[in-house]
């Protein structure tokens, strides 16, 4: 099921985050006992990265904090193209998942 993101933290600067297939859900961070975020630009290359620790009580073993980060890499190139990179990552105890594209 997907939810809208309505959470402030997560609403400011989500279009640097935005892919066309939706590779980045922020909802899946449940509830955040500690969150980061970095953003910005230098040149023409945009930069964004979250990282946050999620409260045990919704890991899969109700016992481990689950560690998200979330990294994407933009780069202008010419007047209306663009390359980007994006890595996602959740751990939760033993658990994992990562995805790059």
């Amino acid at each position: 099921m997907f939810y809208a993101e309505k959470r402030p933290f997560f609403l400011d600067g989500i279009e640097l985050f935005s892919t066309p297939n939706q590779l980045i859900y922020t909802r899946r961070v449940v509830a955040p006992l500690f969150a980061a975020k970095l953003t910005g630009k230098v040149g023409g290359t945009t930069l964004a990265f979250l990282s946050a620790l999620d409260d045990p009580d919704v890991s899969a073993s109700g016992q481990d904090y689950p560690l998200f980060n979330i990294a994407r890499v933009q780069r202008d190139i010419g007047g209306q193209s663009k390359l980007a990179v994006v890595y996602t990552d959740k751990i939760d105890g033993d658990r994992s998942n990562r995805v790059a594209a």
